[in-house]
């Protein structure tokens, strides 16, 4: 569960310094990906859900390596329309809730680990989110949109840290 959080940490916050034209971002995409793919295996045991997820994440890992060295080079403008058209796709959408189910397996299993809260927090963040994109046209609602979904998708991180907390507390019986 560490690699998931640390994976959806990397994934849902962006930290960016731009040199000229040149985009470096140091909490990127791609090795969030790739976080998020050890936490899978490593929760695969658990529930077949998380084993469902890997191949998307594998896909995210190179699509995000490949516009975070676009970004790199200043060629991140060139690949404006496909990082629209996957966001329209909601993949990462896709992802989240697939590991969701697994975690909402989890609980089932093994007891309360928090799977509601952070399913909740996360159903804001993808609505907002999709809105954002359907609604881009109208830039005061676009705008609205994205800070709703910046915000529930801090609240769910912090959940995702409290059912994190919880399952390492169940695993080893309370001693954290």
């Amino acid at each position: 569960m560490d690699y998931l959080f640390w994976g959806f940490l990397l994934v849902f916050l962006d930290i960016n310094i731009h040199f000229g034209v040149s985009t470096v971002d140091f909490l990127p995409s791609w090795l969030g990906y790739l976080l998020m793919i050890k936490g899978l295996d490593t929760l695969a045991e658990e529930s077949e859900r998380f084993a469902a997820a890997r191949p998307w994440c594998v896909g995210m890992t190179v699509y995000t390596g490949v516009l975070w060295i676009a970004d790199l080079f200043a060629l991140g403008a060139e690949l404006t329309f496909f990082t629209w058209l996957l966001g329209l796709a909601g993949v990462s959408c896709y992802i989240t809730s697939i590991i969701l189910d697994g975690i909402d397996r989890m609980q089932l299993r093994h007891g309360e680990i928090g799977a509601a809260g952070l399913r909740k927090a996360w159903q804001v963040a993808a609505i907002a989110t999709i809105g954002a994109y359907l609604l881009s046209i109208v830039q005061v609602i676009m705008v609205i949109c994205l800070l709703i979904s910046a915000v529930a998708n801090i609240v769910f991180l912090v959940r995702m840290h409290a059912t994190r907390r919880a399952w390492n507390e169940l695993r080893t019986g309370g001693a954290i």
